[in-house]
């Protein structure tokens, strides 16, 4: 048997969804929703989807697949900073070819301009082949901040008093950006995050967030004396009119996110929120409990929900895994990969 390996175009698409279907998850969104497969693997510079595609030869039966979200699709400018994000790779189980994923793994390392590679969202068995495949696994820590204003929560599951208030005094702010002020990127003064990946930018936060066409972002730049020095992405979540807030991705540095806290708590307060959340990997501990929030034991009493589409009140660990330069200092969120992506859609 014969097989050919290439990118996905256009005409393969219906192909694509259906194998979704088929050997993944009946009602998966990916396979249903051909808006939201476009916005996400549709990239207009190559003129492909982001797919990495096996079919047998004599039939042209779908063997396997391999998608990927570069950084740079949001920004072409990051392209020599690219970090590549592995998404739903699956062979199929009578593909009779041994070693297939691994093959089609090797295709989108050798043919994808990337400095690193990366992939978020595993099971505990794909954490450890990822590991035997030379990725650093690790599992994102989960942070939050309860509303100091509450004293029932509905949303989370809190055990013990609520650690209430920034310990440290208020020296950032937070302002609301707009496309406009996302576009002026001269602006902007971002800390030095060279070392760290992967690369960001305010192009990126507008098409990755403020321009997404499903979730309605909040997109904050972070103000020291009135300099912007930062970005974050906050995406409101609501369930049985009760809300909370999840911090899905930060651009800046570790000093600059210092003194947020007291802005965040306010921000929980004035929309109502049960708390504000992060998960992410690579910032200090330290950073987050000096801010006033806690870190989550995902064993432990208290739970601050994982899953809202459709909502499952539990804690649930994020694993991912990474390669990257052994200087570099890699950073990730929530919205990193495809983790922050509608799972329930009209059709």
């Amino acid at each position: 048997m014969t097989t050919s390996i290439g990118f996905c175009g256009r005409d393969d698409v219906e192909d694509v969804m259906q194998f979704i279907r088929d050997h993944w998850k009946e009602d998966h969104i990916l396979g249903s929703h051909r808006g939201l497969f476009d916005w996400q693997y549709w990239d207009p510079e190559t003129g492909r989807y982001n797919f990495i595609l096996c079919r047998r030869d004599h039939d042209q039966a779908l063997l396997g697949i391999l998608g990927f979200i570069p950084t740079h699709l949001y920004d072409p400018s990051l392209i020599d900073k690219a970090v590549v994000w592995l998404a739903l790779w699956k062979v199929r189980p009578d593909s009779e070819i041994a070693g297939l994923g691994m093959f089609l793994h090797q295709y989108l390392i050798d043919n994808t301009i990337h400095m690193s590679s990366a992939v978020s969202g595993l099971n505990k068995m794909s954490h450890r082949v990822m590991a035997g495949l030379g990725y650093r696994p690790e599992i994102l820590q989960h942070y939050y901040l309860l509303n100091p204003t509450l004293n029932a929560f509905h949303i989370a599951k809190v055990e013990g008093q609520p650690i209430t208030g920034s310990v440290r005094p208020l020296t950032k702010s937070l302002e609301q950006v707009s496309a406009d002020i996302l576009l002026t990127q001269k602006e902007w003064a971002i800390g030095d995050r060279l070392p760290a990946i992967p690369a960001k930018s305010p192009t990126y936060f507008l098409r990755r967030f403020i321009e997404h066409p499903y979730y309605d972002y909040m997109v904050y730049a972070v103000l020291d004396r009135n300099k912007r020095v930062g970005l974050l992405a906050l995406r409101e979540i609501e369930h049985e009119n009760c809300r909370v807030l999840r911090l899905v991705d930060y651009w800046g540095s570790s000093d600059d996110f210092s003194g947020l806290g007291g802005a965040l708590e306010n921000l929980v307060v004035d929309r109502g929120a049960e708390y504000i959340d992060c998960l992410c990997w690579g910032l200090p501990d330290q950073l987050f409990i000096q801010e006033g929030f806690s870190r989550l034991d995902p064993d432990g009493a208290t739970i601050i929900p994982g899953y809202f589409e459709p909502f499952e009140q539990r804690n649930v660990p994020t694993r991912v895994a990474f390669k990257a330069p052994s200087n570099s200092q890699f950073l990730f969120f929530k919205a990193d990969g495809d983790q922050d992506r509608p799972n329930l859609l009209p059709a």
